[in-house]
């Protein structure tokens, strides 16, 4: 007892040195800051950010004017910012990307930088709880909120409540920098994308250079290839008042008229049952196995099953952990994006068309032996020989997994591959791809299921993927290289895409500490520790990658 005494007395003593006490602490303020005055409707509010260690950071948007930003705190008279005294309410101009030193009377000192973007617009995104501790721990849960979104000169987008935010992904989901679906109350044109009500916000942690997935996107527009590419857009995004970092706003990839537009099965079933689909019982196999289905014992169909569909290419992982598709003969597993909770008798058809596919593509002769259909009679040939080629210009990490759909058998008996999506694994930013000299498709990622694989043994694939590649592909790299422009103004080069994001993509990394990521993390620390070093990189990755596909797809 008495060792306790005296150990308590020692640290007391200790605090009364120091100047502190055990009843006040020096705390860190809450700063935050106005493009206009206090009374204003704050939507566009922004609160200072504050690391583990301590530092603090205002992230500006594109659209604060600096003669009308204003700084405001509580429960202090006044601050001294970089030498310089403030009162709430006063005009906030500093420096921008300089560390300053904050002080005050009963707070913790600490060093505070400025950044402001450009080029960008800015999305405000306030949850009714005030928090997205909640989205962030499960993608099933949906947090309603408001939505307020200007351009970079303060034009509105939309002003208006939010459905909901949540979290998605798979294997994004896991990172720090969480990716976002959102569902506007009404529907609206986000930057000049067709009207819809929900819309995707990627958050692109593994690329630090913040357009892969721009430049990807534009380059599946350009080769005209595919009914729908999603439209994209990269913005600040702002969640209660915190910077959350540089996002791609894009367009979901989903059926509907201003989307995917095929027929929407998952509508039609919906609309002659009872109950929501997913609450119907789950039929079928739990676990990963060739031939495995996975569907609900859904009562009602309408009597045209045959489209649409929208699937994917998974691996067994995914399948197990999704709510409904299907295995191959050959292994390759398919998860359904829509119907989502497809029903055992639409599961049924849809495995039995791929399967038909497959068995032709493994056929030497090209043909279904059941059938005698060649699988250039089943599978659009377009959309499958760009798919191959623009994940193997830009060595898609999931390359092999892309998405499908089919129509209506009235509209169309074809499986078109597409759309493109979702490809910030692209050019080296992942750890497990990061060289350009080789084959991803044909030499590394070579599964006995995976079907481009299988394609590029076929004569007739192989001559149309050669003859499409120099009409489109190698065209491509030149105009992405900054050596040609592209007459119908989609596709940039990639120091266009730079610097659309520049003052962004430093507030992003400041945010992120990207200079601790590293390649446990899942990325390529070699893609470079800033935007020019990313860029740099991006140059010399598609410079090998055309001469690595010149070489093995040489012209007649």
């Amino acid at each position: 007892m008495k060792r306790l005494l005296s150990l308590l007395l020692v640290l007391i003593l200790g605090l009364l040195i120091s100047g502190s006490s055990l009843a006040a602490v020096k705390r860190l303020p809450a700063l935050y800051i106005l493009c206009g005055t206090e009374e204003q409707d704050a939507r566009d509010r922004v609160d200072v950010w504050y690391s583990l260690s301590g530092t603090g950071a205002f992230f500006l948007p594109a659209h604060y004017k600096p003669e009308e930003t204003r700084l405001y705190f509580e429960g202090i008279e006044t601050l001294r910012i970089g030498g310089r005294e403030y009162c709430s309410g006063d005009a906030f101009s500093l420096p921008f990307n300089k560390e300053l030193k904050v002080t005050g009377e009963g707070i913790s000192s600490f060093p505070l930088t400025v950044y402001q973007s450009a080029n960008l617009p800015a999305v405000y995104i306030n949850a009714e709880t005030g928090s997205t501790a909640q989205i962030h721990k499960s993608k099933a849960v949906r947090e309603p909120g408001d939505m307020y979104m200007v351009d970079p000169d303060g034009n509105v987008y939309y002003d208006g409540k939010l459905k909901y935010i949540r979290t998605r992904g798979n294997s994004t989901f896991l990172y720090p920098k969480k990716p976002y679906q959102i569902k506007l109350e009404r529907k609206a044109s986000l930057c000049g994308m067709a009207e819809d009500s929900t819309y995707i916000l990627l958050a692109n942690y593994l690329d630090r250079s913040e357009i892969r997935n721009t430049l990807a996107l534009d380059l599946a527009r350009y080769s005209g290839a595919y009914a729908f590419t999603p439209a994209c857009q990269s913005v600040d995004l702002y969640l209660n008042g915190i910077y959350a970092g540089c996002y791609l706003l894009t367009e979901k990839c989903e059926i509907g008229s201003n989307r995917l537009n095929i027929v929407d099965l998952e509508k039609a079933v919906e609309e002659i049952n009872d109950q929501p689909l997913e609450t119907y019982p789950f039929v079928g196999s739990e676990r990963y196995k060739i031939n495995a289905r996975r569907s609900f014992a859904i009562p009602n169909e309408p009597e045209d099953i045959t489209g649409g569909y929208l699937m994917i290419a998974n691996n067994m992982d995914y399948f197990q952990s999704e709510a409904s598709g299907f295995v191959t003969n050959k292994g390759q597993a398919f998860t359904m994006q829509q119907p989502k909770y497809a029903s055992s008798a639409e599961i049924e058809y849809i495995s039995g068309v791929m399967q038909r596919i497959e068995n032709a593509l493994f056929a030497p002769d090209g043909k279904d032996p059941a059938s005698g259909l060649h699988y250039t009679e089943m599978l659009d040939m377009t959309s499958f020989v760009n798919r191959y080629l623009q994940s193997e210009l830009l060595n898609d990490f999931d390359g092999q997994r892309p998405l499908f759909y089919k129509d209506s058998d009235s509209v169309s008996s074809k499986v078109y591959c597409g759309p493109v999506w979702d490809q910030d694994n692209i050019l080296g930013a992942s750890a497990r791809r990061p060289g350009a000299g080789y084959l991803s498709l044909d030499a590394e990622q070579k599964r006995p299921y995976y079907w481009f694989t299988q394609a590029a043994k076929h004569p007739d694939f192989r001559e149309r993927m050669i003859s499409t590649y120099y009409a489109v592909y190698r065209p491509a790299c030149q105009i992405l290289l900054g050596e040609a422009e592209d007459p119908s103004g989609i596709l940039r080069s990639i120091d266009e895409y730079a610097e659309e994001v520049r003052q962004s993509e430093i507030m992003d990394h400041a945010r992120w500490s990207k200079a601790t990521w590293n390649k446990e993390s899942g990325g390529n620390p070699q893609s470079g520790k800033n935007l020019d070093e990313c860029v740099a990189f991006l140059k010399g990755f598609i410079l090998t990658r055309v001469k690595t596909l010149d070489k093995a797809y040489p012209q007649k």
